[in-house]
């Protein structure tokens, strides 16, 4: 587990990096499987990082993203 403190007005999607730097385990496991987060992580920036390294995306859409790009499939029980 991990975690990173930053101002109360700033946005929780834009410390995601930084965050998943601190809990990456050691090179020879490689990343984690899948990550978990609220819709605060549902945005193209958060998706395409995760989608490069293949992780498995257990996030929320927005009501707006699932306006413009369509209903994606949420694993609920993940």
């Amino acid at each position: 587990m991990a975690a990173v403190v930053t101002a109360g007005q700033a946005h929780e999607s834009k410390a995601f990096v930084e965050l998943m730097e601190k809990v990456r385990p050691p090179r020879w496991t490689g990343w984690p499987l899948k990550v978990a987060g609220d819709k605060g992580y549902s945005y193209p920036k958060v998706r395409a990082w995760l989608e490069r390294r293949a992780i498995v995306q257990v996030i929320p859409q927005r009501s707006d993203e699932i306006k413009y790009e369509g209903k994606r499939l949420l694993d609920r029980r993940a």
